[in-house]
């Protein structure tokens, strides 16, 4: 409970942030924006240009009903008119004469018709003077028929040829204002497509971009959980950004200062306990010593023997616990970057396995290019590292083989190899053959078991130096580690000769 109040009491003062949810739905948002106001546009062009089509139609319904009547009105005068031609009937004279006025005060509509003629002369410019004729074919037909009292149906038949051509100009009018609708409707739509393919391109920037900033946030995080899954906790961890990843990040920070206290503690145990470790064990090997020397008194054969196996258990156990101490101060431990000759490497090297190699009569094979009297590298994690490597290859190489060992001075960096011709790394080891105390098929296989902490305390080394590892294995081929190391610039000046 302790470590979770500590935890909330350090955590940043809360202030308003979006949270990705929000940011999901604004990028949406601002996707969707551009596209509605396009939709909501042609959708008001749309209602406007069905309002003026049902107004274009109601006032052709309109215009053909009262054409229509004023024929048939037409019709009707003209068999009134021939039947009074035979029944001579002054009343019915009168009433024919009333109707056939009311009859021009209708074409005289039709001519005067302010809208129609306004929607004609944009269309047509005979329009108008067809129903102007019509009005002074009229005339002159009541001219004949009241005025002169003529029969003469001659008079009808130029009536209604003029009635023929008022009626097929206004079902021309009628036809243009319906392609005139249908080239606006056509023409809308196209200008819809063209906006929306054109906005299209803008909204998916917008819903990117937001995209983006959500992927960028999520990446941060990734990376600072790869860098905790790495054993990199000495850098704090300051993730910004919406409102659940910087509470992710305080949780990892927490995380972080939890595993570093742990990994200090178990630095710490360790430290101890290798230390306690080896007072009762340099005891045990200085009388096992006596004993096999006979200085306390002789010893049988079967003795021998028993102090032979202490021996080799103790000297195993003495190897463990300086891989542990090795492991843990080179963990904690500066890099020493002065000028050193790295030439002293090989003689030290071959003396420290002189006498595994004799007894599996194995060769160690020494390549060395370039200069290296004065490299600015600490030699003693470069000799950790060596010591680490050869005493695998010689441990994994069967007996009468040989060990490679390069060293090349390439100015800008150092190159460090190592091969051997033993079973090799399977390809899924590869990746946990760093980790302290993995112990991988071959080593579990072999006689000489060993701690599982060489390729550890040389991946460590490493890291402190700044350099990499590969390692280039397969099964049954043998194995060849390389490390390459950066050089200072001091050493560069040195070497540029």
């Amino acid at each position: 409970m302790a470590t979770i109040e500590s935890y909330q009491t350090h955590s940043p003062a809360p202030r308003w942030r979006s949270s990705l949810l929000t940011n999901f739905f604004i990028s949406i948002c601002l996707a969707l924006i551009p596209v509605c106001v396009v939709i909501a546009i042609f959708l008001q062009e749309l209602d406007q240009h069905m309002k003026t089509t049902r107004q274009v139609v109601t006032e052709s319904s309109k215009l053909t009903n009262e054409f229509s009547k004023l024929a048939d009105d037409l019709k009707k005068l003209e068999r009134a008119i021939r039947q009074n031609w035979l029944l001579k009937d002054v009343p019915l004279g009168k009433t024919i004469e009333e109707k056939w006025q009311q009859v021009e005060f209708s074409i005289i509509a039709f001519a005067n018709n302010h809208d129609l003629n306004h929607r004609v002369n944009n269309k047509s410019a005979n329009h108008v003077s067809v129903w102007r004729q019509l009005e002074m074919q009229f005339d002159k037909t009541h001219e004949i028929i009241f005025v002169e009292q003529q029969q003469e149906t001659k008079a009808f038949s130029d009536l209604y040829a003029q009635l023929n051509l008022a009626d097929d100009s206004l079902n021309q009018w009628k036809s243009n204002e319906m392609r005139a609708r249908e080239s606006s409707l056509t023409q809308l739509q196209q200008t819809f497509i063209r906006y929306l393919v054109a906005i299209i391109p803008l909204s998916l920037i917008f819903a990117g971009f937001f995209l983006r900033l959500i992927s960028k946030q999520l990446g941060r995080l990734t990376k600072v959980i790869d860098r905790l899954g790495d054993g990199q906790w000495q850098s704090p961890i300051n993730v910004t950004g919406s409102t659940e990843i910087i509470e992710l990040g305080s949780r990892l920070e927490w995380m972080r200062l939890q595993l570093q206290r742990l990994e200090q503690q178990k630095d710490t145990f360790l430290r101890h306990v290798t230390h306690e470790l080896k007072t009762p064990l340099a005891s045990i090997i200085e009388s096992s010593s006596l004993l096999k020397d006979d200085i306390v008194g002789p010893t049988n054969r079967q003795q021998q023997d028993l102090l032979d196996l202490l021996d080799q258990g103790s000297q195993r156990l003495c190897h463990l616990i300086d891989s542990l101490l090795s492991y843990n101060s080179f963990r904690a431990r500066r890099a020493d970057s002065r000028g050193n000759n790295l030439n002293l490497l090989e003689s030290k090297i071959r003396q420290h396995f002189e006498q595994r190699l004799k007894a599996k009569n194995q060769q160690l094979n020494w390549k060395q290019v370039g200069n290296l009297d004065k490299i600015y590298l600490d030699i003693e994690q470069l000799e950790i590292i060596l010591i680490q490597l050869v005493s695998n290859a010689i441990k994994f190489s069967p007996p009468d083989e040989h060990i490679s060992v390069s060293v090349q001075n390439q100015l800008t960096e150092l190159i460090l190899s190592v091969a051997d011709k033993g079973p090799g790394i399977p390809e899924a080891e590869k990746s946990y053959v760093f980790d302290a105390f993995f112990q991988g098929s071959s080593g579990k296989n072999n006689a000489q078991q060993g701690t599982g902490l060489g390729l550890a305390i040389v991946n460590e080394c490493v890291q402190h130096i700044s350099g990499q590892i590969e390692i280039r294995s397969s099964v049954d081929q043998g194995c060849e580690i390389t490390i390459v190391i950066p050089i200072s610039a001091g050493n560069k000046s040195d070497n540029g000769q």
